[in-house]
């Protein structure tokens, strides 16, 4: 017999054979495979009870789990430099950087900072997955600014924040991508500015 059982909001696809005492089975990362004579045989002893474990079979992914390569924040680190500069700003020629024309302090300060960007934002990959859960206690006015246009963390992910925080608002600002305060300052300060002022 195969049923589909909900645990915690999940549905799994659960196949259970045989009578007597029951036996839970848990799969290994192969499943549970067409062809199964240790389930029957096992049957034959026990009320064998064998879930597909989540993203299995036909069992649903756990809430908040994507496929694979499905990721909330755009892996920038495996891009090639002029594909990162496309998702990044609305006009790629604004992130444009010839580095053979910085002065050495500012080149060392770029590796210091991606070496920190690295350490910091490698594991688990540019976010706490935790943090959605912690978003709640949130109790200050709170503004968050995002470029209409950003491809690396999009606007969708900053209307699930604003939903996240009580109170919150998300305003896009036009033709900026993932750096409104480098691509378009002018309407970040002002925006900034008016927030700031509003909450006095």
């Amino acid at each position: 017999m195969i049923k589909t059982l909900f645990v915690a909001g999940t549905g799994l696809e659960v196949v259970e054979r045989g009578q007597g005492r029951p036996l839970l089975f848990l799969h290994a990362g192969e499943g549970l495979a067409p062809e199964r004579p240790w389930l029957d045989l096992l049957a034959r002893r026990y009320r064998v009870i064998a879930p597909w474990h989540p993203g299995w079979g036909n069992s649903a992914l756990l809430d908040g789990m994507g496929g694979r390569d499905e990721r909330d924040i755009t892996d920038m680190h495996a891009l090639p430099c002029a594909e990162y500069l496309k998702l990044a700003w609305a006009d790629p020629a604004k992130g444009e950087v010839d580095f053979t024309r910085l002065p050495d302090g500012e080149l060392a300060a770029i590796v210091r900072g991606r070496e920190a960007f690295a350490l910091y934002g490698w594991k688990p990959y540019m976010h706490n997955p935790r943090l959605k859960h912690w978003l709640h206690r949130i109790d200050r006015p709170t503004l968050l600014l995002w470029g209409a246009e950003d491809r690396i963390v999009t606007p969708a992910y900053g209307e699930s924040w604003r939903r996240a925080i009580p109170n919150a608002r998300l305003e896009l600002i036009a033709s900026a991508g993932h750096f409104p305060h480098w691509e378009q300052p002018e309407a970040f300060v002002d925006k900034l500015t008016a927030f700031v002022e509003g909450n006095r």
